[in-house]
């Protein structure tokens, strides 16, 4: 929003108001994904049910162990804690931040959830040498690393969402036949 309105375009629609609300959503979902993780992981520490925990085993102890803590700050603490003030939220440039720290804390989200995962280790067998599969093994063989490959894919992603973006910016990016929209322009928080 804040890069169109640069353009010169929707400069007198978008208001400090309708940032305020974007921040408002941004702290719903903060807290939203604290919830569920964290409902996630009670359920089946509850449940106690081994071939159910072992997908924790391998994010909380080992070198995934600092990746997790950071998910925890980085993900939730940190952004919780700033979004609840109603200055950040109307403060545009801090709100451009925090959007672009929860993009980063996504991705690495997605990350911690696939990348323990993707581990096959060597194991003997009798005289055969197998895979172990996923999940499985020794902890200290399980290592938190980054390849170009992550990074490429990461870029390309941002490139199509970005090429997407700027192909429907064409035109008048205001709804004149929404019957709120006078609603929607004269928009007050209280």
């Amino acid at each position: 929003m804040l890069a169109i309105q640069r353009t010169g375009r929707l400069t007198h629609s978008v208001n400090p108001e309708h940032y305020h609300d974007i921040g408002k959503w941004m702290f719903a979902f903060t807290f939203f994904w604290a919830y569920t993780a964290f409902s996630q992981f009670m359920l089946q520490w509850y449940g106690n049910l081994p071939e159910e925990t072992v997908w924790y085993k391998y994010r909380l102890f080992g070198e995934w162990q600092w990746v997790s803590i950071a998910m925890l700050v980085g993900f939730w603490a940190f952004p919780f804690v700033f979004l609840m003030s109603r200055w950040t939220k109307r403060i545009v440039p801090s709100l451009v931040f925090f959007a672009v720290w929860q993009l980063v804390f996504h991705w690495l989200d997605l990350y911690w959830n696939v990348m323990p995962s993707y581990d096959w280790l060597p194991m003997s067998h009798g005289a055969a040498e197998v895979s172990s599969g996923p999940l499985t093994g020794n902890l200290a063989y399980h290592h938190v690393g980054f390849s170009p490959l992550d990074i490429t894919v990461w870029l390309g992603l941002i490139g199509v969402l970005l090429f997407g973006i700027g192909r429907n910016l064409r035109g008048n990016l205001i709804p004149v036949k929404d019957p709120t929209l006078g609603l929607a322009l004269a928009h007050e928080n209280l």
